[in-house]
């Protein structure tokens, strides 16, 4: 059995029937109350779905941090190649030099005997 049973103020008019507690409101109040309850109907849903979103962006935020890292590394890994091979030419490029100078004091010096042996044999043959 139902009863219609409206306060008069503000806050709800408690009804004892049988052992059950009651509180009654008035007709505003009850659409106020129902209005709050169906907005809150859906929150565990909402929770749950935000919950799974939350986690999802973590591990979203875990595997970028983890790319980061990866190409941290491998821009150090590059920069450290591309020192090394910096390196090397100019070592290639010291010894080329230091080696052509090499060849230009030889040809130097062969020219120089060549040029003696044949001053000195034209001594020789003068005399």
């Amino acid at each position: 059995m139902s009863y219609s049973i409206f306060s008069q103020s503000i806050k709800p008019k408690v009804q004892l029937i049988g052992k059950d507690t009651c509180y009654c409101f008035t007709v505003l109040q009850s659409k106020i109350i129902a209005a709050d309850l169906e907005k809150g109907m859906y929150n565990d849903s909402i929770l749950a779905l935000t919950e799974c979103e939350l986690e999802a962006l973590k591990e979203q935020k875990l595997t970028t941090d983890t790319a980061t890292t990866v190409l941290q590394i491998k821009i150090k890994n590059q920069t450290q190649i591309m020192f090394n091979q910096e390196h090397t030419l100019q070592t290639i490029s010291n010894d080329l030099q230091v080696s052509k100078k090499h060849e230009r004091n030889q040809r130097l010096g062969k020219r120089l005997f060549a040029v003696t042996t044949f001053i000195f044999l034209g001594f020789a043959i003068l005399k």
